[in-house]
Order: C-alpha cells, then sequence, then structure tokens
C-alpha cells in the first residue's frame, strides 16, 4: 500500500467533503508492502477495526444535524475520527502540514495511524450524506525538537478557508458542531474558525474527550478586534509555507557580511 492508496481511503469515492481533506501528510509518506483492503468474505474482513475500544457513545445521531471536529493531539484525533465512523461519520484529515527530516513537530505518529486505518477500507461511511468529523493535530504549533536553523519547521495553523463556511454548512443540513478537546482553552486558530462559525448560525458545543460529561453548548467570545482586522490568529507570522501552500520548510542559516 502506497501513500497514494492511503491517501484515495481517506478521501473515499463520492465523498462529500473530499475538498477538505488535505494532502500534504500523505504526499511524502513512505510506501509499504502492507496489505490493502482485503476482498469481501475474506477472513480478513473480520478483524477487529483499530481503536475499537475508544467510547464514542458521547456522539450524537447524526440525523441531528450535527458534525464533529476534533482538536486533540495528532495520532489520537486520528484513531478517535475513525472510531467515529461507527456513528456514522465521515472522517476529514483537516491536519494541513509537510513531513521531512529533522522536523520539529514530530508527526510520525499521524502518519502511522492514517496508514493503520487504511488497512480498513471497507469500515468508512460511504453515504454521501455522512456528516463530517474534521481532524485537527492540537499540537500544530508545539516542538518536539529546537526551532534552529537548518529544522524543518512544520508547525502549522488551522484558518478559516480551511473548513467549510457556516453557509455551507448549514445549506447541508448541519447547524450544530461538537468540539473535541483535551484541554479547557480552545486555541486561538480554532476560536476564529468557531467565531465566525457561531455568526453564522452555527450552535457550537464542546466535549472533554478525558471527562465522562456530556458535550455542553459554549459561547464563542470575539477575537481582538486587531485580529479581526487581520484575518489570522496570532503567532502566524512566524509559520513557513511551501511551494505546495501547507506548512513546512527549512528554517533559513542566518545571513553572513
Amino acid at each position: 500500500m502506497d501513500h497514494v492508496d492511503v491517501y484515495d481511503v481517506w478521501v473515499g469515492n463520492d465523498n462529500a467533503w473530499e475538498i477538505w481533506t488535505k494532502p500534504s501528510p500523505f504526499a511524502q509518506m513512505k510506501n509499504e508492502t502492507s496489505r490493502a483492503d482485503a476482498p469481501e468474505g475474506h477472513q480478513y474482513r473480520g478483524r477487529s477495526l483499530p481503536w475499537s475500544d475508544i467510547d464514542v457513545s458521547w456522539a450524537p445521531d447524526v440525523t441531528l444535524g450535527t458534525f464533529i471536529l476534533v482538536d486533540i493531539e495528532g495520532a489520537s484525533s486520528v484513531a478517535l475520527g475513525f472510531t467515529l465512523m461507527s456513528r456514522g461519520y465521515r472522517p476529514v484529515v483537516a491536519i494541513n502540514t509537510c513531513t521531512g527530516p529533522d522536523e520539529v513537530l514530530d508527526m510520525n505518529p499521524v502518519l502511522d495511524a492514517l496508514r493503520e486505518g487504511a488497512r480498513f477500507a471497507h469500515a468508512f461511511p460511504r453515504q454521501r450524506s455522512a456528516p463530517p468529523a474534521f481532524l485537527l493535530d492540537a499540537r500544530r504549533m508545539s516542538t518536539t525538537r529546537p526551532l534552529v536553523p537548518g529544522a524543518f519547521d512544520n508547525r502549522w495553523m488551522i484558518f478559516r478557508q480551511d473548513l467549510p463556511s457556516a453557509d455551507l454548512l448549514r445549506s447541508r443540513k448541519l447547524s450544530r458542531v461538537v468540539v473535541v478537546l483535551c484541554e479547557d482553552t480552545i486555541a486561538d486558530d480554532l476560536r476564529h474558525v468557531l467565531y465566525a462559525w457561531q455568526k453564522g448560525g452555527i450552535e457550537i458545543l464542546v466535549k472533554y474527550i478525558n471527562r465522562e460529561s456530556p458535550a455542553e453548548p459554549v459561547t464563542i467570545q470575539s477575537p481582538s478586534w486587531l485580529r479581526r482586522i487581520w484575518g489570522q490568529p496570532a503567532g502566524a507570522e512566524e509559520l513557513l509555507r511551501n511551494a505546495q501552500g501547507s506548512f513546512g520548510a527549512r528554517i533559513p542559516e542566518p545571513s553572513h557580511g
């Protein structure tokens, strides 16, 4: 199974949310010789799905006009997205960064999880009407190695244009979102997205993944007036984009002379 096969599984056929799947995490994925999805009736189909022990009983019924946005640690985000398929949600990989040698944000756990999930293509919802579960990586502005010249800076952010607008969501009969978090604080970049959705008529609920309490409605406070004028979250100017438009580039060596 090569990286194109893995991407094709996660994108799917006739997926209404295909254009919001970011190809960048898949592009540099190492190819492996592991078996792809087994044919119908094969004993391989009887194997337990990965991450099937994750509790997703809190996820609303898909007939209730709800979609999900997961903002927890990368590999866990992929695992949760995969498991939400059992509730009828379609996972959408919205992680917009690259990988490379000397990367400051270790993407290997995320890539491993994406590859593992792709081995079970038959588990992905085939209904075009399946609501999305957008998958982010809460580590996106963190680092696992120093930011030094020559390192591959693949930190990234989510922007409003990276996800569907409130108008489009409502046109597809989706009127509320459950945001899955580990921390009490909503990241600044995500706050911009949620505030725009809220203004557009989308109800925001938060579910803390490590708590037994159900998802609860929240009101997203407006970003600062300066950030609203600039239209981007704090820290965006520090990030490095590449020729493909995603995040990830070498930190330049200092010039001399």
